[in-house]
């Protein structure tokens, strides 16, 4: 594609991981090289050997099986063969409704960064059709705009929770990491086998931990911790929280409501702080307040849901300077403010007026 983003409909690309790893790292590559159409590519053979360990011969054996079973079709074959990459109604086997399924995925997970080996090379090595299909079918739910990566109802970090103590409007939390957690939905539910172990677990629990892991060892994904406003689907993300992960803007938000709830406790958190607990100030209108970490790919597609999740930065900007003046002047801590159509104006007085992008 001339952008930098590409799309495949899901039950196309279950289709080419039930064929196997080459014809699904094959598929991955001709799609990159679509058109505006996302239908029509000149890429071929030669694409995928040169942007994956995949030999020239199975290439061709890979573009082969991709014919046979339906999912492309061959359009030319002169010096630049075009291939043309069938809509998943039409492709036997999956039939059903016509209307797109699409998965937005970013060009640099076929072809890289830089000189960095590219991701989709990088999982094929592990000779594991699971991870790549997996880390695919993760794009299809990441909603970064209104969940910051991968809703914390479908996977996410757990943080034990502790209320310490209150000052003013404010209510000291003490938060512990804890174990991760996923429910068997969306791409993780193909895992689950419907058979439970001694402890009560699904068999499929290990397979699926370990194809996230290779993901997660691979660097395609990060798990960034957020305050939501309660355990639930229908909660709302207060604003990133994390120290040391995320994009720079995220982890100074992050330092700065430390610093602020330090100003307004005094010596009080030292002694919790000092054992390695993470107090954070919480405003008080957030009863059910929950730090989760959220599950966030590493390479995003250049869309307008990433556009617009990048713009809420200057969100988070504003909450920045709005922490620093309350560390500032801490006893001046005031209640956060909602406008009636539930979108937040800031954390105080001086910043009120900022939305949510």
């Amino acid at each position: 594609m001339t952008g930098r983003f590409f799309q495949i409909d899901r039950r196309s690309w279950r289709k080419a991981c039930d064929v196997g790893l080459n014809a699904a790292v094959a598929y991955l590559v001709l799609a990159t090289g679509t058109g505006g159409d996302n239908r029509t590519t000149s890429w071929s053979a030669n694409a995928i050997e040169q942007r994956t360990g995949v030999s020239r011969s199975r290439a061709y054996a890979s573009i082969r099986v991709l014919q046979e079973t339906g999912l492309i079709q061959f359009k030319r074959g002169d010096s630049r063969p075009q291939h043309f990459l069938t809509p998943a109604d039409k492709v036997a086997g999956i039939g059903g409704h016509a209307h797109p399924e699409w998965i937005w995925l970013p060009n640099t997970l076929v072809n890289g960064a830089a000189s960095e080996t590219p991701p989709v090379e990088r999982l094929r090595r592990l000779g594991d059709i699971r991870p790549l299909k997996l880390l695919v079918e993760l794009y299809h739910e990441q909603l970064l705009a209104d969940n910051g990566g991968l809703h914390w109802r479908l996977i996410r970090q757990n943080f034990q929770r502790e209320k310490v103590s209150e000052a003013g409007h404010y209510t000291f939390w003490s938060f512990v990491e804890g174990t991760d957690a996923l429910w068997w939905d969306g791409p993780f539910e193909s895992f689950r086998t419907g058979k439970t172990s001694e402890n009560g677990r699904d068999l499929g629990s290990e397979d699926v931990w370990a194809a996230l892991q290779a993901i997660r060892d691979s660097g395609l994904v990060e798990c960034v911790p957020h305050l939501v406003e309660a355990d639930s689907d229908e909660a709302e993300i207060i604003h990133p929280c994390p120290i040391d992960i995320g994009i720079d803007v995220e982890q100074r938000l992050g330092a700065a409501v430390r610093v602020f709830t330090e100003a307004l406790a005094g010596s009080m958190t030292q002694s919790i702080i000092g054992l390695g607990e993470d107090v954070i100030a919480v405003n008080a209108a957030f009863p059910n307040v929950e730090m989760v970490g959220i599950y966030r790919l590493h390479y995003r597609p250049q869309t307008r849901g990433t556009a617009a999740w990048f713009a809420q930065s200057s969100m988070w900007e504003d909450w920045i300077g709005g922490y620093h003046k309350l560390t500032a002047d801490p006893k001046a801590a005031s209640p956060l403010v909602r406008s009636p159509n539930l979108q937040y104006q800031g954390i105080s007085k001086e910043i009120k007026g900022v939305q949510r992008a």
